[in-house]
């Protein structure tokens, strides 16, 4: 598998940075669609690159942990460009055709409609479509299967400690009550002791 670090570095770099090392985006095919589909899509491309090895193994004891997350996320970023600037970007673009032409041909919308929506409208096919892509990625990847693991193992975590405090609290309880049992017992005893005492002290106090 890949590093996180370098898979972070590629992440920034494309998603936040907005930087290309291999590839410039053909602004020919900028579709007006909502930036939502492209992070998700951008995301399983990310797992799938998280999820192979990039450097052989052999490789990976023989230099320097920097220099090995460099070169694993300029690899990475070099697959995420080509994923995403041409693959992606094409996809999007011919489903913003495709969409534009169907809802206008068969007036399912005005012209003005349309353009006064047209990012929600390209985005009506391009999300479903990403998440489609993601869920894949993921039942590829088996990431989403590990991410359950944790949330349960979690959950059971946080049962088992709740359980362990109710019996904590429970058994505190009952020390309490049985030192309570035992105070009252102690007392009942001292009390009928004095009694005894007082009863006998008159006749020894008469002779």
């Amino acid at each position: 598998m890949a590093s996180i670090i370098a898979i972070s570095l590629a992440a920034m770099m494309h998603l936040v940075l907005r930087v290309s090392f291999y590839i410039q985006p053909n602004e020919k095919q900028s579709a007006p669609g909502p930036a939502l589909p492209t992070i998700i899509v951008c995301i399983a491309l990310l797992d799938i690159i998280y999820d192979n090895r990039i450097l052989p193994q052999r490789y990976e004891c023989m230099v320097p942990k920097a220099f090995k997350y460099l070169c694993e996320a300029g690899i990475a970023i070099f697959f995420l460009e080509v994923g995403m600037l041409i693959f992606w970007a094409t996809i999007e673009y011919v489903i913003y055709l495709t969409s534009r032409a169907l809802l206008l041909s068969l007036g399912l919308v005005s012209m003005q409609t349309y353009n006064k929506h047209e990012t929600f409208m390209v985005g009506l096919f391009t999300v479903p479509l990403s998440l489609f892509i993601l869920a894949m990625t993921g039942q590829a990847t088996d990431h989403f299967h590990l991410l359950q693991d944790h949330y349960l193992s979690v959950q059971t975590l946080a049962a088992l400690r709740l359980d362990n405090a109710m019996k904590f609290l429970r058994r505190t309880d009952e020390q309490q009550r049985h030192m309570l049992r035992l105070a009252v017992k102690n007392h009942d005893a001292a009390r009928k002791g004095q009694e005894r005492g007082r009863h006998w002290t008159p006749h020894f106090e008469s002779k």
